[in-house]
């Protein structure tokens, strides 16, 4: 059985900006918002805490930015919006990495408000050649079963 990175090592490695590079989230599918960046930086090591950040361009061509906190409870993470976002809660997990930490693996778990998902994230700047190549050796590491890699989408800027 795979086990998701450790709080230890995504405080390590999470921290920064971060593009989505394949997803299967409608949220970034549907063509209502594009180009998504997310930030984290941590708010707090014990529980550990991120501050996160969510940039996107809506289809109108407006950017557009959700910010909130995701907390660490029993072994995932557990985002809340902020603002008039505070009741939207969503549970999420980074299942892997490779490249050095320049490229991860989010698996979102489903809430009343939030489907279920994943994303591949590549640290924003980072030169991360055949990820969809190096996503599939890996898939067992990186958290993906076969049919998880195949829901993918790899080509978000032309959505």
């Amino acid at each position: 059985m795979h086990t998701p990175l450790s709080a230890h090592h995504l405080a390590e490695v999470l921290p920064g900006s971060w593009v989505v590079k394949a997803t299967n989230m409608k949220m970034w599918l549907d063509g209502r918002r594009r180009d998504p960046i997310l930030r984290y930086s941590i708010a707090q090591t014990a529980p550990l805490v991120f501050n996160e950040s969510v940039e996107f361009v809506q289809a109108d061509g407006k950017p557009s930015t959700v910010t909130g906190k995701s907390r660490e409870i029993a072994g995932e993470f557990v985002w809340h919006g902020s603002g008039i976002l505070r009741v939207v809660a969503g549970r999420w997990q980074a299942t892997g990495s490779c490249h050095g930490g320049d490229a991860i693996v989010i698996r979102y778990r489903r809430t009343p408000l939030v489907p279920s998902g994943l994303s591949v994230l590549v640290r924003e700047g980072a030169v991360v050649e055949e990820l969809r190549a190096e996503v599939a050796h890996h898939a067992h590491d990186l958290g993906l079963g076969l049919e998880d890699f195949a829901t993918l989408n790899w080509h978000l800027e032309q959505v």
